[in-house]
């Protein structure tokens, strides 16, 4: 097959980079794609650094054994944990990565705090770190570690007296105070964005990082002549290392949130 007619692999500890799968299909409906969700060993937020590289590599080891022209790591701790060594080991492949939209916040007019939601080993990494510092002149950037809220979605919690319970607490601390935007720096948690905005208890923007990653998708094909030259609708294949996964897959895939 003709290297631009070849798919685009997108990966994710679990279920919740179908978040950006969504953004990047919508930019560029005449890709195929090949999604795979490593709901066996999710959440990566809560791993160690090299347990989580150690998976980022046999994720993208099995993209690339299926022929795929690009990855999208479509998973903010795996990002931050190893997309420099997945460029380092493919410098000839396109491979994309998902940071916090720290930047957009903190430089939107009054937002002069910003809550981070990610998982605690993102906020941790050195990559978030410097991302976080390089705007703190422009906004207050609040890191808030969020342990346990992506394995609630992998588990199919989107609502409900459960997730309420543990938003009110990791919010209620912060309700009172300026903030503007709630930042969700893990590709599981714009499923639970209706509920994180309710449980806030005020109007606040809520923004990810889904639609700049699939700008930056759409700027490296280019950029290395792979666009593909299909005219129809692309097709979507899931994979995940727990089958029983696939149905839930399908279902984040079409749900309005």
């Amino acid at each position: 097959m003709e290297p631009r007619e070849q798919p685009i692999g997108v990966f994710d500890s679990g279920l919740g980079g179908i978040s950006v799968l969504r953004a990047c299909v919508a930019l560029l409906p005449q890709e195929n794609f090949l999604f795979f969700g490593d709901s066996a060993n999710a959440p990566y937020g809560e791993k160690s650094l090299d347990q989580v590289r150690r998976l980022t590599v046999a994720a993208a080891d099995r993209l690339l054994a299926q022929h795929v022209k690009a990855i999208v790591v479509a998973c903010n701790t795996a990002t931050s944990a190893a997309i420099g060594l997945l460029r380092q080991t493919h410098p000839e492949l396109p491979i994309i990565g998902i940071e916090p939209a720290v930047k957009p916040a903190a430089q939107a007019v009054g937002s002069s705090s910003v809550i981070v939601m990610a998982t605690p080993l993102t906020i941790r990494e050195d990559k978030y770190q410097k991302l976080a510092a390089a705007f703190c002149h422009e906004a207050n950037v609040i890191s808030l570690p969020c342990k346990g809220l992506a394995e609630m979605v992998e588990q199919g919690i989107f609502d409900g007296p459960v997730l309420d319970a543990y938003l009110q607490e990791l919010l209620l601390p912060f309700r009172y105070c300026n903030v503007d935007y709630i930042v969700l720096g893990c590709t599981h948690y714009p499923f639970v964005r209706q509920a994180i905005a309710r449980n806030f208890g005020r109007p606040v923007s809520i923004i990810d990082g889904s639609e700049g990653t699939a700008r930056q998708l759409r700027r490296q094909l280019e950029k290395a002549g792979l666009l593909t030259t299909r005219t129809s609708q692309g097709t979507v294949t899931f994979q995940n290392s727990r089958p029983d996964k696939l149905a839930m897959s399908q279902t984040l895939f079409l749900m309005k949130y």
